[in-house]
């Protein structure tokens, strides 16, 4: 266990998955500052952003390919489906207490999203 994580059999994805949001975002930042200026001057036909990834994880390459004008396509998504109703035992066993704040990526200023409104 790491910062109160489980790991191996207690998997606790939605907060690996939380965790990982900067790792995601500085990689992307060097593979922008490494292939960025081919996008712009436009060498490839499109970019595919391949797993492992989360589609609460928002992609800032994915910003700068539409204003590049070269379409840029995201997945095959590596989950993110809400838990079925009925299993909430089962998110339990999992440590899957993150999963309950599944709209925060809402308000990642790359989610290009707008923020959820506040109830009142």
């Amino acid at each position: 266990m790491l910062l109160g994580v489980p790991f191996g059999s207690q998997k606790g994805w939605t907060i690996l998955t939380a965790l990982s949001l900067l790792s995601y975002h500085y990689f992307e930042t060097l593979t922008w500052r490494r292939f960025g200026a081919r996008v712009r001057a436009r060498e490839f036909d499109i970019v595919h952003r391949l797993t492992p990834l989360s589609p609460a994880v928002p992609s800032p390459i994915a910003r700068r390919c539409a204003r590049a004008g070269v379409p840029f396509v995201l997945g095959p998504i590596n989950g993110g489906l809400p838990w079925p109703a009925g299993f909430g035992h089962v998110r339990a066993r999992e440590k899957e207490w993150l999963s309950y704040a599944r709209g925060v990526h809402r308000w990642l200023p790359a989610s290009g999203r707008p923020a959820p409104k506040r109830r009142r």
